[in-house]
């Protein structure tokens, strides 16, 4: 927030009236915002990766992960009942994950 009132001071001084001064802090904060919220869904996107790429008995190739906010949507197809169920349950345990979208199909 301090660099927020320093940017603004600054572009005071340097010529922007009152009202740009305003509108280019109301967009640093909402670029910041985005960027938390593209982080937060990166890192639980992240997460999703990470632990299903760790197991070897588990093949993901033909899956797509992704992250908006707490729910993760998987899609795509595995190979066997026994994989998708062992998908769901390792991604359903994921601290962070709050809700799964699951649209896998099995051939």
């Amino acid at each position: 927030m301090r660099r927020l009132a320093f940017l603004s001071l600054a572009l005071i001084a340097i010529g922007c009236n009152q009202r740009d001064a305003e509108n280019l802090e109301r967009d640093a904060s909402n670029l910041a915002h985005s960027a938390g919220t593209a982080m937060a869904n990166a890192s639980v996107g992240g997460k999703v990766n990470m632990v299903l790429t760790w197991r070897k008995d588990l093949d993901i190739s033909g899956m797509k992960i992704d992250a908006q906010d707490s729910t993760v949507t998987l899609s795509g197809h595995v190979p066997t009942e026994e994989q998708h169920k062992t998908i769901v349950d390792l991604v359903n345990g994921i601290k962070g994950v709050e809700k799964l979208e699951d649209k896998l199909t099995v051939p």
